[in-house]
């Protein structure tokens, strides 16, 4: 019974006919080729034999099973191959001390291997699907000042498909503080050689920058009074002399000696000497404002630099005034206090000079000066 149904239903399979060929009855219009091939093909020979088009049936499907069977294996197949793939490249990533994002097309995070969330203090959670535009973070240029979202290194590969290397920035973490990265952003390419995310690579330079801001802080600072040494002084100094030339504006010098210090260390030797100059220097430190530079210049000598001064007379002399204020009190040393006074001098661009030297030389001679009315006195 089932047979002849089977055999019945197989003779009467509506096909395309020769007359109406593009009008299938039952057969999908999107149905594959090769099955309305073979749908034709057993049609057509159960209207002469209907056993023979079941007997076809058969065959087709038995091919349809193997098929099927061979395509789910070569799929098992290639799982395990990708498996296998993903699992090597887990483990290599995961060795690496650098860190690894992955960022799709749309600039969402991907993938983020355990460096990344150790450098930028932050959950294998927090990082899947953080945008690259996320204005949750917080880049840094070199000099501290924000670097915006949309134009960081990896973004900016997003956006234009070029790579960045080495590129040093700052990532605030969440604990406040500042990861400093040597950062790639590179774009990650398909089969097709097309463009479809980002991969950023960084290293954690932390450490080494803060030994090289150490460095360089000790090479631009005096090792006993930590002022600005000769070096930065007058690195600033011809600074300030170009943008007084470009603004119309004044600059001025205020050169110091220490009067009576000479005494301290011969009388109670060069640990009161030293006690007295970081005294000396943390008192001067304290009353300059933040456009003022005070230095050590060398031994008992210091050297201040006002920038920008639109009334110069005035300013020099509020500056002056300052300074005797702040020496004005004993400096107290283990053997009891002892008083300090200074000689200043000043000079003033343009007016005593246009450059580095012809100002600190007039200076110097207007402190040597007072100092000489002073013994005269």
């Amino acid at each position: 019974m089932t047979t002849a149904m089977d055999r019945a239903s197989i003779a009467h399979l509506s096909i395309p006919s020769a007359e109406h060929p593009e009008q299938p009855e039952h057969l999908p219009p999107d149905a594959p080729a090769a099955i309305a091939h073979a749908l034709r093909e057993i049609a057509e020979a159960g209207a002469a034999d209907p056993e023979r088009a079941l007997d076809l049936a058969c065959e087709r499907l038995a091919q349809a099973i193997a098929s099927a069977e061979r395509l789910r294996t070569e799929l098992r197949g290639r799982r395990a191959e990708l498996r296998a793939l993903e699992n090597r490249m887990h483990v290599t990533t995961e060795m690496l001390a650098e860190g690894v994002l992955v960022y799709d097309r749309h600039g969402r995070v991907v993938y983020a291997n355990n460096a990344a969330g150790r450098i930028l203090g932050m959950s294998h959670d927090q990082l899947l699907a953080r945008h690259a535009r996320d204005r949750r973070w917080r880049f840094l240029h070199t000099d501290g000042s924000p670097w915006p979202v949309a134009t960081h290194p990896t973004a900016e590969t997003l956006q234009t498909g070029r790579s960045r290397r080495s590129v040093t920035i700052g990532v605030l973490r969440s604990d406040g503080a500042v990861a400093w990265l040597s950062l790639g952003s590179r774009p990650a390419l398909d089969d097709q050689g097309r463009s479809c995310g980002a991969i950023a690579t960084f290293a954690d330079i932390s450490e080494r920058r803060t030994i090289l801001e150490q460095l360089q802080h000790q090479a631009h600072h005096d090792q006993l009074t930590d002022l600005a040494n000769r070096r930065l002084f007058h690195k600033e100094l011809d600074r300030a002399i170009a943008r007084a030339q470009r603004h119309g504006c004044a600059v001025a010098l205020v050169y110091m000696d220490l009067n009576g210090f000479k005494q301290v260390n011969d009388t109670l030797g060069h640990r009161a000497g030293d006690a007295v100059l970081r005294s000396i220097a943390e008192r001067l430190a304290g009353a300059v404002r933040e456009e003022e530079l005070i230095s050590r210049y060398g031994g008992d000598e210091f050297v201040a630099l006002l920038s920008m001064l639109r009334h110069p007379a005035r300013e020099v002399e509020a500056f002056i005034e300052r300074m005797r204020l702040s020496l004005a009190e004993p400096v107290r040393v283990e053997a009891g206090a002892v008083k300090v006074g200074a000689s200043l001098g000043a000079s003033v661009y343009p007016h005593d000079g246009s450059t580095a030297e012809q100002l600190l030389h007039h200076a110097d001679a207007a402190m040597f000066a007072m100092k000489g009315s002073r013994v005269a006195a």
